[in-house]
């Protein structure tokens, strides 16, 4: 367990326990951890707000959580819990135990059927999005996830907006 490591707000701190590094992004790191409360295995994101520009990540991470958290589809990473303490900011989210379908795309190895069926299951996650007024802005091989059972998960709201903000105030070109 690496708790000791990882910077966790205190009630998070008490619920969960961090196991291992999932990954790391430009907003955030994610950690495999139990939920000590409901007993199950859960990802969990935290932003540790003692960077340069804290006011401007404390506004992403935030619209991130509120834009994930309209989205209700089988196909999309369930959002579960949030907490925000001083400097550190974090949410749990369903646990996608899988691959990223870039890993998988290497070897080629899928079959038109498979790919197709992968293909249905991204439109439906992607209308759901939509559906909750949201622009993902971030759909790539490696922010999609297959379960072990063939199901897709969208993954990573980093990027996302309503569809009528304007996007300029997030991104710019070349970045």
């Amino acid at each position: 367990m690496i708790n000791d490591a990882v910077p966790l707000p205190p009630q998070a701190a008490e619920r969960y326990e961090t196991t291992r590094l999932l990954g790391e992004g430009g907003m955030g790191t994610v950690y495999l951890a139990q939920d000590k409360v409901l007993d199950r295995t859960v990802a969990l994101k935290i932003v540790r707000l003692d960077r340069a520009d804290r006011a401007r990540d404390q506004r992403r991470f935030r619209r991130e959580i509120s834009l994930l958290a309209r989205v209700s589809n089988a196909h999309v990473v369930r959002l579960l819990d949030y907490e925000e303490h001083e400097d550190t900011l974090c949410y749990t989210m369903e646990y996608v135990e899988g691959a990223s379908l870039g890993d998988l795309a290497e070897d080629g190895s899928f079959s038109v059927d498979e790919a197709v069926g992968i293909a249905a299951q991204l439109a439906d996650g992607v209308a759901a999005v939509h559906e909750a007024g949201v622009l993902h802005r971030d759909i790539k091989l490696d922010n999609m996830v297959i379960t072990f059972d063939g199901s897709l998960k969208l993954v990573d709201f980093g990027l996302a907006i309503l569809d009528d903000e304007e996007v300029t105030r997030l991104t710019r070109e070349g970045h």
